[in-house]
Parts: structure tokens; C-alpha cells; sequence
């Protein structure tokens, strides 16, 4: 086995991140270069379903009283968020909710290719106004400890005014205090899923599902 190929390979596995210009143009001129793409879209790739985790999200506020439900999410280039959008808005309109458009906040991207880090700026463009949401759908561990740490000091009680969902890792999600309700991604799953499927590209064996789906879990904190 060529270790070469076994580590450059493994490396776009543990990127996870967008495939830059110069990569993708490798990969197309090599289509038998064992590459497995981890969280974004490619003709063999591990992703995680978010849509369908944000949907399990808002069914259980929905489902305890909430209607007024905001979600604060990444950049629309990465596919994860997109989904998370989509998500996002299929069930809005599902549960009939009439949402006001701040209510959801799309981050934007620099030039450095790096979230702006403007989490309480967010909040409180959220939460600043007259009507704000009585549950928040929050991308990241960041993010959802500055709310943890700020939006008590606007006044909000967790989660009597306001309720958190957090969409990470579910160490991280148990890590703050208190811990949080969460849609988890199973990157353990997936780790094991693209080793494997690189495995298989490496022996050259034939791989029955180049596009490999895992649901993520939604645990009630």
C-alpha cells in the first residue's frame, strides 16, 4: 500500500472542510485518487443530515409550547448550514409559524474564509427588539456559551423567556453549564464510515454507497 496515497487521503477526511479550487481540480483529473470528502458533498463523501435534526428540533418546541423560534446558523457555503436552512424553513412552514425575518440570521463569511466573531452582536439583533424568540437554534459551542453567558444580562431567563438548542458535539453540548439541549452531530459515525469507504477505495473494492448519510441525535437536556 502506497502511504503517500494513504495519507493524502486521509487528509481531506479530516479537513471537513470546503474542497478549495486547487483540490477539486485534482480530484477531477484523478478520479481514482482515494479521497472521501467528510461533512461536504463529493462523488464519495460522509455527511450528516441537518435538516433532518433541525426538524427534530423544532417539532419538540413546537411541541412544548414554543412558537416563536429563531435560529442563528453559519455561512451559506458550507453544505451543513444550507441544509440547517432548509431545514429550517420547511418546518416553519410545516407548523404554520409566522416568523419575523430576523428571526433567522445567516452569518457571513470572510475573506480569510473564518465566521465573523460577532456572537453578541447577533444576540442582540435578535433579542434587542420588542418581539424576540422564545427558543433559539444556535450553531456551534461558541455561540451557544456567549448566549448562556449574555442573554441573562439582557434581562432573558434560561429557559423560562428563552429556550437553547445547540447544534454540536454532544461532549461539547454536555460540557456547558448547564448543559444543553442539543442536535448532535455523530462524528464518531462518521469518522468510522469514511476510514472505512477510504479503506475500500484504497484495495479498490467496489463501494456499494459512495454517499453516506447519518441522521444526527437529538437529546433533551
Amino acid at each position: 500500500i502506497d502511504l503517500q496515497r494513504i495519507s493524502l487521503g486521509a487528509l481531506i477526511i479530516a479537513l471537513g472542510l470546503l474542497i478549495d479550487d486547487a483540490w477539486a481540480a485534482f480530484l477531477a483529473a484523478n478520479p481514482d485518487f482515494p479521497a472521501v470528502i467528510f461533512g461536504e458533498p463529493g462523488d464519495f463523501c460522509v455527511r450528516n443530515s441537518n435538516a433532518c435534526g433541525i426538524r427534530q428540533a423544532i417539532c419538540h418546541l413546537v411541541a412544548t409550547g414554543h412558537r416563536r423560534i429563531g435560529m442563528i446558523i453559519g455561512p451559506e457555503q458550507y453544505d451543513v448550514n444550507r441544509q440547517s436552512i432548509d431545514g429550517f424553513q420547511t418546518a416553519i412552514r410545516e407548523f404554520r409559524l409566522d416568523l419575523p425575518d430576523h428571526f433567522l440570521f445567516v452569518q457571513e463569511r470572510n475573506a480569510d474564509n473564518s465566521c465573523n466573531d460577532r456572537n453578541l452582536e447577533f444576540l442582540q439583533a435578535m433579542f434587542g427588539g420588542p418581539v424576540h424568540p422564545d427558543a433559539i437554534i444556535l450553531a456551534g459551542h461558541t455561540l451557544t456559551a456567549t448566549a448562556l453567558y449574555h442573554l441573562p444580562r439582557m434581562g432573558l431567563r434560561i429557559p423560562e423567556d428563552v429556550s437553547l438548542v445547540a447544534i454540536c458535539a454532544d461532549w461539547e453540548a454536555h460540557s456547558l453549564y448547564p448543559g444543553c439541549t442539543g442536535i448532535h452531530c455523530d462524528i464518531r459515525g462518521m469518522t468510522v464510515a469514511a476510514v472505512q469507504m477510504l479503506e475500500r477505495r484504497i484495495r479498490n473494492l467496489t463501494i456499494a454507497e459512495p454517499q453516506v448519510w447519518l441522521e444526527p441525535r437529538f437529546i433533551v437536556r
